[in-house]
């Protein structure tokens, strides 16, 4: 272990000469070399958060006096006052909000706080870098360790890397890579057992400089690895022999509380309402919960009274960053990273997949901002896919179809987490999601469709047509009913049609005047054995035209907010609703039938029309005189009004 150690720490101390370096170009001015023992340290401490990769937590520099430093972001950035071999802060599920000293944090007692106190004086801490520190952080193995380090070959200066093959066996450095000898009869035979063909050094890049997360291996490099020994990190006290390690004390600190928590196969806690408790093998309710340990740099001592960091008073935090533009390093300084946990979106499959959304567009869409409370969220633009299922929307409930309005609803106050279901229907329906898709229903009359958005038709005038898509026009004596007659099944989840004009006008020339030709329109002019489900007509104006021009006649005319003509069969209308106003183009006289309804025009008898939510209609009479007969909502033609 030692000797990995010693490889590990020649890579860094090429890192940090290639950091001074840069933090000699940021500051302007070159020290003479015997300045160099007045240069401070910068600390840049993760606070929850991983620095680079996931096993550094902890970043330090060496900068001149008067020095600006380096800024550290959780995003790539343009930017000159960067050192890009640091990497970048992360830390899943939370935002970068800035750099503090811990002077420049002040904590309130607050129930509702985030932060915790960790008192020595409960033996409980948290371990600060120190050079006089009573403990060092070292790698300890353990059966179930959360870390594994990779051994693997240096290949020698005067070596083409090219030429290079490696094999995996037990070696001076215990399991791990090593440079393929063909010299050696073990080399050979493993080499034979590999099919005769090695591992290429780019192959084994992620290995060899720093320690893994176990966890984060794939189940092949997991059995590949098996009789290499897991670590975890522990402090223990310092040693004479421990000159190469940091040194850290034990003091009394704040945390926010999920800062000292980290992901764990093996760990002792579970999350439940926002709370860490202690995992219990026999409670089935923590069976399939992610476990939690507490991150050694923490140090926490359970009680009686207090089981979990959970149960220890909360504070507030008011924070002063750090201005990296303005504020400059004369002594030795530790800055921590301030996290805040971003608003997440769950958006939740019914396959279990989850698609996890912080972000949105902004009002002018040219870049991501975050979810804020009270805000509207971004709309996730996916359609979710299940086998023999059509997605409707996103739901707030699992259950049931509770649609989240992604125009008016906003992220709630009261929680950092909002989950979304993808709420399906069983069946294979053409989904409708904007007027050309709704007019697209003519194209294919006999299929399933499924309305999954409100649509405003704002205004659109319909000429002896539907926003379907359907044209009634007649051709000689008769009405061509092909491709005119809806017989698949329309359902909407409780989604409206509004604002939306149909225009009748049965003119025809006086030799058709006994031909029984018939306009007579609807969303649907013309059902058979069809199926309307959960649709809202608002705002439908119906005008028909009552007076022909000269040499021309008015024949039988009539619409419905949903259904025209009902032809011989069954078609069922469950749960819908229809506001709609008719009116008349001039007063006149005739003696032609005008068929109103809200629901159904003519045909009423060929429907079964059950759960009507509502039927709201305005009939202007004023402008009809005489032999006008009517059809009122749901009912058959009635005799001629007085």
């Amino acid at each position: 272990m030692r000797r990995m150690k010693k490889k590990f720490k020649i890579k860094t101390c090429i890192y940090i000469i290639f950091v001074i370096f840069t933090l000699f170009l940021i500051t302007g001015c070159a020290p003479s070399q015997s300045d160099y023992s007045d240069m401070y340290t910068v600390i840049y401490e993760g606070n929850g958060g991983f620095l680079g990769n996931k096993t550094y937590t902890v970043r330090k520099l060496k900068v001149y006096p008067n020095s600006k430093i380096p800024k550290y972001f959780d995003r790539i950035v343009d930017d000159p006052y960067i050192v890009s071999s640091l990497g970048l802060a992360t830390r899943e599920g939370y935002s970068l909000m800035g750099w503090y000293l811990e002077e420049n944090a002040t904590y309130i007692p607050d129930e509702n706080g985030m932060y915790i106190k960790l008192s020595v004086e409960e033996d409980n801490g948290i371990y600060n870098l120190n050079n006089e520190g009573e403990y060092v952080l070292d790698y300890v193995a353990h059966e179930y360790g959360r870390y594994i380090f990779i051994p693997v070959e240096d290949i020698p200066d005067d070596t083409d890397p090219d030429l290079v093959e490696y094999i995996y066996y037990e070696g001076s450095n215990g399991f791990g890579f090593y440079i393929y000898d063909p010299d050696k009869t073990d080399h050979v035979e493993i080499y034979e057992q590999m099919g005769g063909e090695g591992y290429a050094p780019g192959k084994l890049s992620a290995y060899g400089s720093s320690y893994l997360i176990y966890d984060d291996l794939t189940e092949d490099e997991k059995e590949l690895f098996d009789d290499i020994p897991r670590v975890n990190r522990e402090f223990r006290p310092y040693t004479d022999e421990d000159s190469e390690l940091d040194r850290y004390s034990l003091e009394t600190g704040y945390a926010e509380i999920g800062a000292i928590m980290e992901t764990n196969t093996n760990g002792s806690y579970v999350l439940i309402d926002d709370q860490y408790v202690l995992y219990d093998e026999e409670n089935n309710d923590h069976q399939d919960l992610q476990r939690y340990s507490i991150i050694e740099r923490y140090k926490f001592t359970p009680t009686d009274l207090i089981p979990t960091p959970s149960v220890l008073p909360k504070y507030d935090a008011t924070i002063i960053y750090w201005d990296f533009e303005k504020d400059r390093v004369n002594e030795d300084i530790t800055l921590k990273a301030h996290w805040v946990k971003k608003l997440t979106v769950e958006y939740r499959e019914p396959s279990g997949q989850i698609t996890y959304v912080t972000t949105k567009r902004n009002d002018t869409g040219t870049d991501d901002i975050l979810l804020a409370r009270g805000e509207t969220i971004g709309k996730l633009e996916k359609i979710p896919i299940y086998s023999g299922h059509t997605f409707v929307g996103w739901s707030k409930s699992e259950t049931e179809y509770d649609p989240w309005d992604f125009k008016n609803d906003v992220f709630p106050d009261d929680t950092d987490t909002l989950a979304l279901y993808a709420y399906m229907v069983s069946g294979t329906y053409t989904r409708i999601t904007s007027p050309s898709g709704l007019a697209a229903v003519a194209s294919n009359p006999n299929q399933n469709y499924l309305l999954c958005n409100d649509i405003d038709l704002k205004g659109a005038v319909f000429r002896n047509k539907s926003p379907l898509g359907f044209s009634i026009t007649a051709t000689g004596d008769a009405i061509n009913l092909d491709g005119l007659i809806f017989t698949g099944e329309f359902l909407s989840m409780g989604c409206t049609i509004s604002n939306f004009i149909l225009e009748v006008s049965n003119v025809q020339k006086p030799i058709f005047e006994n031909s029984g030709i018939e306009y007579i329109l609807g969303l649907f002019p013309y059902v058979q054995n069809a199926s309307i489900e959960g649709l809202k007509v608002e705002n439908c104006q119906v005008k028909i035209n009552t007076k022909a021009r000269i040499n021309d006649v008015i024949l039988d005319s009539g619409a419905s907010g949903l259904i025209g003509t009902a032809l011989e069969g069954t078609t069922n209308v469950v749960n819908c609703s229809v506001e709609i106003t008719f009116e008349v183009t001039q007063p006149t006289t005739f003696d032609k039938n005008i068929y109103i309804g809200a629901i159904v025009a003519k045909g009423y008898d060929n429907c079964i029309i059950d759960d009507i939510t509502k039927q709201n209609v305005n009939i202007d009479y004023s402008a009809i005189v005489d032999n006008v007969n009517f059809v009122p909502p749901g009912s058959l033609i009635v005799e001629p009004l007085d």
